[in-house]
């Protein structure tokens, strides 16, 4: 009977260490999610939903500083905007505002295009993040879940597009 014992107390031990390991496992990858600070979207036609024939393209970085997320776009092909927005939605979806870039930012004409640059706090928020914390959004930036999108007179609904993604990931 002793060996039978025995046998039990070093399961329930293994499986109270791989428990352990576990949680430890997750709980230091939620920490690096949520710890990541800096975020990028590469803009391009192909990426609106249904896709699109353009020749805009663009860059739209995100750095978390404090309270406050520091917002630049650099777009080309387009020179006249109608709204610029953080989305929530996966690749491929089309989602609900959650921030007006405009509203939060500045545009100014360059060759070719235009820059954005701004910066947004949580009381920014709109639609589904309204209320909600910065951390919120910056864990949704963290798994791909938000996109940029730009809207033309052309094309109100958007022309062209790109996911946010922790600075240093593979692009679209």
């Amino acid at each position: 009977m002793q060996p039978n014992k025995t046998l039990h107390l070093i399961i329930l031990a293994s499986a109270l260490l791989s428990l352990l390991l576990v949680s430890t496992t997750y709980s230091s990858f939620t920490f690096a999610q949520n710890s990541q600070t800096k975020f990028r979207a590469k803009l391009d036609p192909n990426n609106e939903v249904p896709p699109l024939n353009s020749t805009a393209e663009g860059i739209a970085s995100f750095k978390l500083k404090d309270n406050t997320i520091n917002t630049k776009i650099n777009i080309t092909g387009i020179t006249d905007l109608s709204g610029a927005q953080i989305l929530t939605g996966k690749k491929g979806e089309n989602g609900v505002p959650i921030v007006d870039l405009l509203k939060t930012g500045k545009m100014t004409k360059i060759p070719g295009g235009v820059a954005i640059e701004g910066s947004f706090t949580a009381s920014d928020f709109e639609g589904a993040m309204k209320g909600k914390a910065l951390s919120a959004l910056q864990s949704a930036m963290g798994t791909n879940e938000t996109y940029v999108n730009i809207k033309t007179k052309d094309h109100p609904d958007g022309e062209i597009r790109g996911q946010i993604k922790p600075k240093g990931s593979p692009t679209q």
